[in-house]
């Protein structure tokens, strides 16, 4: 996976923040890179839950989780060790969803992810600045087209960036602070927006 930087810095007003994270884990229901299928080779966009019996339609490869990713160092055992076998995708199709305590991923240790899909534990500076903790459920589809062209056995993970820099910025780049709760929406939001195509 291509590498998260431990350290985002934003602009809020005329102040400069720089966010130092000591922990940062995203729960990846599944991820999916579809292939072409119906008209024009071009498929349809699914909302909602995860269909298992069409997700393996239109030439795609599905990798079922759900995945826990250490975004600080871009670890998931199981995920980092898939393969995407030479083809053309047109898209990336994962789910974000909270950590169920069925899951197989849920071991003691991650007890606390439970219900859960997002947790950030780190430091923010400047005047007023802290640390902080913040912790969310996201059950949402994320989408990202313009997926390359596949031509030898690429590890899957080098296809998809949890741009950790991005997830606590607006799209105007300024800082979004996890401490206030009118802010949950637009972190959410971030949080989605910052799942995008790396190279591989």
């Amino acid at each position: 996976a291509l590498p998260a930087a431990g350290l985002a810095s934003a602009d809020s007003d005329s102040n400069h923040v720089e966010v130092t994270f000591t922990r940062a884990l995203l729960v990846v229901r599944d991820v999916r890179f579809a292939g072409g299928g119906g008209e024009n080779g071009a498929e349809e966009d699914t909302l909602g839950e995860v269909d298992d019996d069409s997700l393996d339609e239109g030439g795609g490869v599905v990798f079922r989780g759900p995945f826990v990713i250490d975004l600080l160092s871009h670890q998931a055992d199981s995920l980092d060790t898939e393969l995407v076998p030479p083809g053309v995708y047109n898209h990336v199709q994962g789910h974000l969803q909270a950590l169920h305590a069925g899951d197989a991923v849920a071991i003691p240790d991650l007890s606390f992810l439970i219900g859960s899909t997002v947790y950030f534990e780190g430091t923010i500076s400047g005047e007023g600045g802290g640390p902080f903790t913040y912790q969310a459920r996201i059950d949402n589809e994320f989408i990202i087209h313009g997926v390359p062209t596949v031509v030898t056995d690429t590890p899957a993970t080098a296809f998809l960036v949890f741009n950790l820099d991005e997830m606590l910025v607006d799209r105007e780049g300024r800082f979004l602070d996890p401490r206030d709760p009118a802010n949950d929406s637009a972190v959410r939001s971030a949080i989605r927006h910052a799942i995008k195509i790396g190279a591989p």
